[in-house]
């Protein structure tokens, strides 16, 4: 300021208004406000979003964690099991070198001998008692040298006191000899099994015949070389072949066995009917549905034949029969069961196709022609319910023959007309068919296999019952004599394996030629592949009785005679698989031998039984049954996952509860003709695992179906928002009511289905979303849904977070409106509202909701919505 003062008066106003000026502009700068910088304004929507993210992150990390749980609570299962097996392992390996040293030291003592040398012993004892020296069959322990010495000298007979003391000593030795070696069962999987001499051969009456060794438990298949197995095969081989000349040799058509007479044809023909007649038994009524279930074996021994066909003397004399009976096997006809019923005929030495006369050949019939004709086998057809017939006068205790002759003019009227229609249907199937007994009084001179004789029966009157086995036997004999003619060489095979209560697991056999013997060694096919078992009792029902009759007591037999059936009873049965042969072993190398030559036989079979990672698990009371189940299910498109036979048990509920972590669909036991645990009952409520079970298999899938739809509805419900269905609308024009929303117009629906809650998009104008389909009306009534061609009025509410739209701004009367779009997660692109997910949910739950022409309509919109 004092410098101002100083300056000339004119520069000092000039720096006196600078100073004003600054001072202005500090205050004004003062007094302005510091601006602050800007913040960046969050998206609508973007805490939800955030939360969303942060949720779905969590809910990753859970499933993260809990998938390392599992993998380590799997891995510990694995590390446990694989340490029990190894202790297992040793424990087996310790206890074999154990029982082997005790072997070497028993064959040491002289106390173990081979049945070779068995035989010489033997043979020297015979030698010495021949030239008057007794001599004692077992050993005893030595006494003193001198009191030996003076025994022999003497040479005098012990006293009674001491010869019963020998004798308990000697008792005593045996029972200490056979505690040691064990039970049989018990040591069949430890000890090596001693190789015995081949089968001896024995000549009596100038006849040469084999007589089996039965096999010795001391060798086990382990301790052979490969090269050792090879060398006992051939061996096998080269004595089984030769055993097959010697008995082929034998065989005469003098000595006959039982005839195998299989039954076939079309459901509810009456076959069974026709057994039930023959029998005079019921065992229809106890099949469940009528339809049979199982393979059932009947024996029809000779005198029983004789009394049935005695009315039929003039063409069959039974004074002359050879055969001792016959062995008739009953097969289910429906076409679930084709594999039973080819089972049950590739045994047969000749079959009676049942015909239902009123229906003529049916599905099943044909069916049966075309396996019989590929297994060249001859049958005779039964021309059942002829009591059917118009006015039909029934005598079934004459010859059909006669009782057809009695009959009216309208009643062969009729019967003429039917059975022409029979042999037309032959005709089509390029075979030639006739009366039988029109081969006895028309002059025919073909032979039987140029045509196929039928008998008129009825199964409900008993006509023609006796004229059909008096056929079958005659034809047995004089065409077929060298086919029946017995052998010593066993010919058998499984037919079905069975739990029974109070047996165990058992299976039922056809024994066709040879001879079975309680305590033989078989060996048999099985699940994990050939084993070989003892048999512990051969069980047979009453005579004229099956198999499938429960009875509660069976003959025990000692042995048995082909051709018969039989109920074998013995260790490890539940692996075997029904329809395979059943060997007899004499020695280790032919137990080797039937092993490999079934290896390949197994393997076919198992073919038909390849489970699935996802499916049912199937149980049954039969292989047999099992295996026409899992036809029917493969014909049915539905898979299994896993098989067993037997009562459902709880390792059962287990093994099918795995299917819960796959797909809970599938979390069903299907359990055929079989019982189920109480624990198992109790253990499947509580994981949720259905159990269905049934003596029909038809009611099982009719339960499962069932089953099926209420799931199916349950997740209708539980997906009914990711449903989407595709519809196409053309707004109406002057019908857009309310422009605002809601907007309120009438709409033509040109493809699909429109339905109440479908959200609307416009794909013309980049997919803007319009709104949700809050209701549908015509005519004032309101609606669900409409189809393709349908004119109603809608009305559109807006998403919720959505800007309303407005007709005319964005979107008018030329744009076509589909099924919408929806948000994306970013919040700033919009995505297909028909997804992949959408669209796959669509197919499992609302499939049968679509026609073709919505699903076409689906396949354009995925195409046009760019959807993967």
């Amino acid at each position: 300021m004092a410098d101002n003062d100083n300056l000339p008066k004119g520069e000092a106003e000039v720096e006196k208004s600078k100073n004003a000026k600054k001072k202005s502009k500090a205050k004004n700068t003062a007094s302005k406000p510091v601006e602050q910088p800007a913040v960046e304004k969050k998206p609508k929507g973007y805490s939800k979003v955030k939360a969303e993210i942060e949720k779905r992150k969590a809910d990753e990390e859970k499933a993260r964690k809990q998938q390392e749980e599992e993998e380590r609570k799997y891995e510990e299962e694995l590390r446990l099991r694989q340490e029990q097996e190894a202790k297992e392992k040793r424990e087996k390996e310790q206890r074999l070198l154990e029982r082997k040293e005790h072997k070497d030291a028993l064959r040491a003592q002289g106390l173990l001998l081979t049945a070779k040398q068995k035989e010489n012993q033997r043979k020297v004892q015979e030698m010495l008692a021949a030239r008057g020296v007794v001599v004692n069959e077992e050993k005893e322990k030595k006494p003193s040298g001198t009191a030996r010495g003076k025994k022999f000298k003497k040479g005098k007979p012990l006293e009674p006191q001491q010869q019963q003391q020998q004798n308990d000593h000697v008792a005593e030795e045996e029972k200490k000899e056979s505690s040691e070696l064990a039970d049989w069962e018990d040591l069949a999987d430890d000890l090596e099994e001693e190789t015995c001499t081949q089968p001896t051969q024995e000549v009596k009456n100038g006849t040469a015949s084999f007589v089996p060794v039965k096999p010795k438990f001391a060798l086990i298949h382990d301790t052979l070389t490969d090269d050792e197995k090879a060398s006992l095969i051939a061996t096998a081989r080269s004595n089984i072949k030769e055993r097959h000349k010697l008995y082929e040799a034998q065989r005469s058509t003098d000595r006959l066995r039982s005839g195998v007479i299989c039954v076939l044809g079309h459901v509810d023909t009456g076959k069974t009917k026709i057994l039930d007649k023959l029998r005079n038994t019921n065992v229809q009524d106890r099949e469940a549905g009528g339809i049979t279930q199982q393979i059932g074996a009947t024996n029809v021994p000779k005198q029983n034949i004789c009394d049935a066909t005695a009315m039929c003397s003039k063409f069959f004399d039974t004074s002359n029969m050879k055969l001792p009976g016959l062995l008739i096997i009953d097969t289910p006809g429906h076409e679930s069961f084709s594999n039973l019923r080819i089972r049950g005929s590739s045994l047969c030495d000749m079959a009676i196709l049942v015909v239902d006369l009123m229906h003529s050949l049916e599905e099943q019939t044909k069916e049966s022609i075309r396996i019989l004709a590929a297994r060249k086998t001859p049958f005779v057809v039964a021309l059942n319910k002829i009591d059917r017939l118009y006015n039909w006068k029934s005598s079934p205790k004459e010859s059909v023959v006669q009782v057809i002759a009695r009959q009216a003019p309208e009643t062969m009227n009729d019967m003429n007309d039917r059975v022409k229609k029979v042999i037309s249907d032959f005709a089509c199937l390029e075979l030639n068919a006739r009366l039988f007994y029109e081969a006895e009084h028309g002059g025919i001179r073909e032979t039987d296999s140029s045509y196929v004789n039928m008998v008129p029966t009825s199964a409900h009157s008993g006509d023609g019952m006796g004229d059909l086995l008096a056929y079958i036997c005659r034809n047995l004999e004089e065409n077929l004599g060298t086919r029946i003619s017995y052998s010593d060489e066993l010919s058998a095979s499984v037919m079905e394996v069975k739990e029974i209560d109070g047996l165990g697991t058992t299976i039922d056999t056809i024994v066709v030629n040879g001879t079975l013997h309680q305590g033989d060694q078989i060996v048999l096919a099985g699940q994990d592949g050939p084993f070989s078992t003892q048999i512990r009792s051969l069980l047979q029902p009453a005579p004229m009785s099956e198999f499938r009759v429960k009875a509660s007591n069976y003959q025990q037999l000692k042995q048995l005679v082909g051709a018969q059936g039989v109920k074998i009873a013995a260790k490890n049965l539940e692996q075997c698989l029904a329809g395979l042969p059943v060997y007899v072993a004499h020695d280790l190398s032919e137990e080797l031998y039937y092993k490999k030559k079934l290896e390949r036989l197994i393997d076919d079979a198992l073919k038909a039984i390849q489970v699935s990672s996802l499916g049912v698990y199937v149980m049954a009371s039969t292989l047999g049954s099992l295996e026409s189940l899992l036809v029917y299910l493969t014909d049915t498109d539905i898979p299994y996952s896993g098989i067993n036979i037997g009562t459902v048990h709880k390792k059962d509920v287990i093994k099918a509860s795995v299917m819960l972590k796959r797909d809970p669909k599938w979390a069903i036991i299907l359990a055929f003709d079989v019982k189920v645990d109480k624990e198992a009952r109790k253990l499947a409520d509580e994981m949720n695992v259905k159990i269905f079970t049934s003596e029909i298999i038809y009611q099982l899938q009719d339960q499962m179906q069932k089953y099926f739809e209420e799931l199916k509805n349950q997740n209708r419900v539980k997906h009914r928002d990711q449903a989407v269905f595709p519809v196409r609308l053309k707004i109406l024009p002057d019908m857009v009511f309310h422009k605002r929303a809601p907007i309120v117009m009438g709409v033509r629906v040109e493809a699909g289905i429109l339905k109440v809650g479908t959200p609307l998009c416009v794909p013309s104008k980049e997919c803007v979303q319009i709104g949700k389909v809050f209701s549908i009306e015509t005519n004032n009534k309101p609606m669900d849904s409409a189809r393709a061609g349908s004119e109603v009025c809608i009305r559109v509410d807006p998403l919720e977070g959505e800007t309303p739209k407005l007709f005319g701004r964005h979107f008018d009367l030329q744009d076509e409106v589909v099924s919408k779009v929806k948000l994306s997660s970013t919040m700033h692109s919009f995505l297909p509202q028909i997804t992949r997910l959408s669209i796959d949910v669509m197919k499992d739950y609302f499939r049968d909701d679509l026609s073709k022409d919505d699903w076409r309509l689906m396949a354009e919109l995925k195409k046009l919505l760019n959807i993967p």
